[in-house]
Parts: structure tokens; sequence; C-alpha cells
């Protein structure tokens, strides 16, 4: 037996040997241990017990601990202390909510005798907030009921705040509910006048924040100028500045408020608050003023004293491209910015990001519309004049007639012999700016440039003899094809079942620049797992990725295959026309190596494989025609499903009046097309379909709700 496996049974063994059945042997805190040496041993065995059943059965143990054992000596009460902690942050650790919330109250019921009255009301916050936060409605309606039916009292403070914590921290399945606490706390709110100073102010506190969560940007005022008056105003001021500037953009309060209690000349960094809220107002000068002071003061240094100068450049210049040319000869003091065992590089990239902050800085200091020639305008001057160009990858996509429809039959018809090949997949961050050792590419111009180029086939680490990779791409009638290969001598191991070490992850963009994408992750033993991450919303010519996209791998004994297929359908709004381009980003894990195509980093769109079209005006013919068919098959399997439109005619869940009147003509109109399409129309007959049903066959629940809107709208 291993030295380590032996030290878990020495650790571990009496968990399970004891947890079986409770021990009356009495521990030397003068209480029960309930099956364990001590309860400190119980409580380390619910996070390290050598399985999820000891962890349990630790736990179970705790839980009575907490519950059940006497309060001998002080020994005694550690012990429950610890114990209540350790089973909340349990049932906490695991998200479970309402297992915390139900613990809490169970603690009250049982413990009155460690607990105390005051101790108890928190402890009963506790669990209200935690049945809110885990959505039981019944339940926290009842506690909060019998909560407030105790009465309002002074002494209830801490348990509110506890309890607008727990509403408020990490809530996962609900948003942050400021209406409950406010609701909640109304009563002792309405009351806080009777409270001594302090009390008060505490209770004022609490009310700003749901105040601000709300954003009742007029009832933020009225409390924080009572606030005021209470004299408690520095509790609240940085949090009440933040959200006047940001929230609101409400700079003429923001100012108001540092003008009342400006800070003094040695709080830099205040100071340089102060000048950013007179420019935002108009007060250039003045902020000129206060920003000269600052540049001689001791304490501006390092990052700070560029910040500065930063600002200074913006307050000195009219035009964007004058600021540029003034953040440029920022250079001559990078120096200031360089921190211990920095490398000149280093002190490079400090420099380049401190020059990129600018562009934060103007966005801060102006409205929307005014700050972004701005912003573009330094995002092209350090892309231009600080950087080399990046060349990135394009690919021209042919048609394919009949392009083979899996991995294993792209390999068996020779797809990567008969398309163009990319074998540019090379590890991560091949255009890394930064990167002072190894193949980075040092991408400043004072550095030399190590480039991708076109015409070269370059060999990264991850692209060893035997372990290649390279992609091609197709189209035919009935959508996009993505085949790549990846040599690996150890293939059959997986094929074999042994073992799954190859995975594929891709970022497909359905426009060069723009147009909605969809991510994935896969392996080689499960190529239809579906990870995907939809970031769009419901829309005109939207559709859910995972409901379309098709992938699969085909393992042989050298290496694998992988298919990607995107129908035309998927994007039926951005049928590709010549020249148009669309971004694959591809990121693989095979042979015990890592890459990226084109060695972009991960999810970065910009770095991702051009696609570009190459279709004549024949073969974009057959492309409308694939995709009308593909239409009038979405069409009809979304009508087949009763909740889509079938539902109108239930006399009890829809509206039969409309369904008869409207819905009923609409499907027998687009069904009757549906087989007019079937029978292969000629090109006339074919554009008028094209032109009056794709959309409707293509987006058939929206045409549906589109009626609907219009029946309510003339039938109120």
């Amino acid at each position: 037996m291993k030295k380590r496996d032996l030290s878990v049974v020495v650790v571990f063994g009496f968990a399970l040997a004891a947890c079986a059945q409770l021990s009356d042997a009495g521990s030397r805190q003068g209480g029960t241990t309930y099956g364990f040496n001590s309860a400190e041993d119980a409580i380390v065995a619910t996070r390290k017990g050598p399985s999820e059943k000891a962890r349990f059965e630790a736990l179970e143990a705790v839980r009575k601990i907490a519950l059940e054992m006497p309060l001998s000596d002080k020994n005694g009460t550690n012990a429950v202390n610890k114990a209540i902690g350790t089973v909340r942050d349990f049932w906490l650790g695991r998200r479970d909510w309402a297992k915390a919330a139900a613990f809490c109250g169970e603690l009250v019921d049982a413990r009155k005798d460690f607990l105390g009255a005051k101790a108890a009301r928190v402890w009963k916050a506790r669990e209200m907030g935690g049945f809110c936060r885990a959505g039981f409605e019944k339940i926290y309606r009842e506690k909060a009921a019998a909560f407030t039916k105790a009465g309002v009292d002074v002494a209830d403070l801490p348990a509110l705040a506890e309890f607008s914590a727990e509403v408020r921290r990490g809530c996962y399945s609900h948003e942050q509910r400021w209406d409950e606490i406010d609701a909640v706390i109304r009563p002792w709110a309405e009351k806080r006048a009777s409270f001594d100073v302090t009390n008060r102010a505490t209770m004022v506190v609490q009310l700003l924040d749901v105040a601000r969560g709300l954003d009742d940007l007029k009832r933020v005022k009225t409390l924080y100028a009572e606030l005021k008056e209470l004299g408690f105003v520095q509790r609240w001021r940085g949090a009440y500045i933040s959200y006047l500037s940001t929230s609101w953009q409400d700079w003429e309060g923001e100012l108001a408020e540092r003008r009342e209690a400006p800070p003094g000349p040695n709080d830099v960094q205040s100071r340089y608050a102060y000048a950013l809220s007179l420019v935002r107002n108009g007060f250039r000068d003045e902020a000129r003023e206060i920003l000269a002071d600052i540049s001689t003061n001791r304490n501006t240094r390092g990052e700070f004293a560029m910040q500065v100068r930063v600002f200074g450049a913006y307050l000195d210049s009219k035009t964007p491209e004058e600021f540029c040319d003034k953040l440029l000869a920022l250079d001559a003091f990078k120096q200031e910015l360089k921190q211990k065992d920095d490398t000149p590089l280093m002190v490079d990239q400090r420099f380049f990001f401190a020059v990129r902050d600018a562009a934060r800085l103007v966005y801060s200091l102006s409205t929307k519309p005014e700050a972004l020639p701005w912003c573009r305008a330094i995002s092209k001057m350090t892309r231009e004049k600080m950087m080399h160009p990046e060349e990135r990858l394009t690919y021209h996509a042919k048609y394919l007639k009949n392009a083979p429809t899996s991995a294993e039959a792209a390999l068996r018809a020779g797809v990567f012999t008969l398309l163009p090949q990319e074998n540019r997949i090379g590890r991560y961050a091949a255009y890394n700016h930064f990167d002072n050792k190894g193949p980075g590419r040092k991408m400043f111009k004072r550095r030399d440039p190590n480039l991708i180029k076109s015409a070269e086939n370059v060999h990264f680490a991850a692209d060893k003899p035997g372990k290649e990779a390279s992609v091609c791409v197709a189209f035919d009638d009935t959508g996009l094809h993505v085949y790549a290969t990846f040599n690996d001598p150890n293939a059959a191991r997986t094929r074999l079942g042994l073992e799954d070490k190859f995975n594929v992850e891709y970022v497909l963009n359905a426009g060069d620049a723009d147009g909605v994408w969809h991510w994935n992750m896969l392996t080689a033993s499960d190529p239809g797992f579906d990870a995907g991450a939809e970031w769009d919303a419901p829309r005109k010519g939207y559709k859910i990725g995972r409901d379309y996209l098709k992938t699969d791998v085909y393992v042989h004994d050298t290496g694998y295959v992988f298919h990607l297929f995107a129908p035309w359908i998927l994007h039926w709004t951005r049928l590709p026309q010549n020249g148009d381009a669309w971004r694959l980003a591809l990121i693989a894990g095979w042979g015990d190596q890592f890459g990226a195509l084109g060695g972009g980093f991960v999810h970065e769109l910009g770095h991702a494989m051009r696609i570009v079209f190459d279709v004549s005006p024949e073969e974009r013919q057959a492309m409308r025609r694939g995709l009308l068919n593909e239409a009038a098959g979405d069409f009809k399997k979304a009508n087949a499903k009763w909740e889509n439109a079938g539902f109108w005619e239930d006399p009890h869940m829809g509206d039969p009046t409309f369904y008869y009147k409207e819905v009923e003509p609409f499907l027998t109109a687009l069904n009757a097309d549906a087989k007019v399409l079937a029978e292969n129309p000629d090109d006339a007959t074919f554009e008028r379909l094209w032109k009056d049903r794709l959309e409707p066959w293509a987006d058939f629940i929206l045409a549906v709700n589109a009626l609907r809107v219009a029946w309510l709208e003339e039938h109120p």
C-alpha cells in the first residue's frame, strides 16, 4: 500500500467504521461526539471524507453536535459553534440554499439555550433570506410574515442586514430581489425616527443600498440628504459619488458633492478624481490647475504618474489625432512604469496598456457619441504606430456538389487532396505581443517581427512530424462543410476505447465582422456532445445553433477526422454571395499537443480564419433552391408540434376564432406551396415562392406570433 493511501486510511478510517452507529462515549468537551473521536474529526470529515457517503454521514454527526450537544463548558460551546457553521457552509458550498435555510430554522427551534433572543432573530432572518434566494415562495412568505409579526425592534437591525445579504449574495437561480428586501425592512424604515442617531443611520444605509439596487435616483438623493443630517455621510459618500457618476452620469451632482468636501493636497488619487469631475462638467481650466499640482506631488509615481500625463495630454488636445500624437510622445516617460525585475519588453507592455487605457479615460469623460471617434483613433494608432501588422488567415471555399456528409466519407472521398488545405494549427498566442521568451511573436515595431506569411508552411511546436493537422472547407446546396484531419500515431487507442485524447472546440461566425456566432466543444468519444453557448436573443432570422449544427468524428489507426456541418437554414438571412466572408476559429487537442487555427487567442474571432465564398451565379441558384427546400421542411417540423400553432384551436387554452380566421388559412396556403416546391417548379414559380414563402417557412413560429399581434391590435 502506498504511503499516501495509508495516511488516508489512518485519518478517515474512523469515519467509515464509526458512522454506521452512534457512539455513546463522552468526549473531553463533556458531550457526545456521535461516532467520532472528536467534534473536530467529524467537521474535517464533512470536507475530506473518502467518499460522498462518508461525507454525508459525517455531516449528520456534525448536525447532531450542532443541535444536541450539551454546553458543559467553553470547549463544548466552541464545538457547537463550529458545528453550526460547518453544516450551513456545507449546503451553501453545494449551492443548496433551501437546505441551508432549513437548517437555520431547525437551529433556532433546537438551540434556544445557545442562541439567545437576538441571535435567534438573526438566524430566522437568514432562514427567510435563504428561502427567498432559493425561490421557495410559499415558505418564504410564511417566514417573512412571522418575522414581521413579532413587531419592530431596533435590536433587529443586524438581523435585517443578514436577510438583505442572504438575498443578494450569489443568487444563481433568481435575480437579486431588491423589491423583497425593500418590503421586509419597510416597517423598521418607517419607525426609524424613533431610533437613536447611530441606529437610524444604520437603517438609512440599508435603505440606500436598496434604493441604489432599484435604480431609484430620487430616493437615493433623499436618503443621502438624511444621512448628511445625521452626521454619518462618510459611511456612504464614496458609493454615492460612484453611483452619480457611473450609474446615472449625474456629473453635476457628483461635482457638487466633491466641492462640498474637497480632498486635501496629499490625497492625490481623490484630487485626480476631482479633476475628472471638473472636466465632465466643463471646467477644464480649473482641472488643469489641479492636475499641475498633482504632477509635482511626491506621491505621484509609477502608473499613476502616467495616468496624470495621459489626462494632461487629453486636456491639451483639440482633436483625436492631436491626442494620439501626444500619447506617442509619452514614450519618453515610459521608464516611470518600470517595476523591479522588469525586462525592457515588459516596460513596453506597461506603456502599451497605459496608452490603450486612454480610451477608457476619454469614454468616462464624455457621452458615448462624443467619445467614440477618440476611442477609435486611439485603437487605430496603437495598431498602426506601435505594432507590426498581423496577417490573418484567409481560405477561399469552393462549391462541391454533394459534399461528403460525414468525417469518414470525407476521408474516403479524398477531400484533403481534392480541396486546398490550411495547415497552420499552431500553439495559442502566435501573435503574443509581449512574450519575452520562446516562440511568442514580439509585435512591437521596435522588435524584430516573427510573422506568419501566407506563402510559408510554418512549423509550430504543435505541428510535430507525424502529428500534423489541416483544415479544408467546402459548401454545397445544403450548407457549409468544415473538414479537419489530425495525425496521431496513437489514435488506435482511442478507436479501441482505451482512452480519448482528442477534443475540438470551434467558433463559427456567419459574417465577417458581425452576425450570430456559435460555439461548441466535443471529443472523439462524444462527438454529439453539446456544450454550446447562445448569446443572442430571438428575432428575425435567429435560430439556436444546437438545433441545426451537426458534428462527427472518425477515428482511424493513425489519426482523427472532424466534420462540422452548418446548414443554410441556420442563417437563412445570410446566404453567402460571391465574396462574402464568414469566420472559423478551431482549437484542438490531439497527440499530446494543443493548437489553434492560425495561432490566435481563444475565442478571438478577429484572429479566426476568414472563409471567403467563391460562388458562381449557377452555384448560388442551387444554394437558394436547397435553402428553400430546407425552409419548407423546417416549417413542417415546427407545425407538427401542437404548441406552435395548433393550440390556438383549443377552446380552453387558445382562441378558436383567431385560429379559424387567421391561422388555418395561413397554414393551408403554406402547405399548398410546399407541395408546389416539392414538384421542382420552374424558375418563375420558384422566384415567387422565394419571395413569398422563405420567411414564413424559415421563421414559422415568429410568423404565427406576428399574426397574433396583428389580431390583438384589431380586436383589443
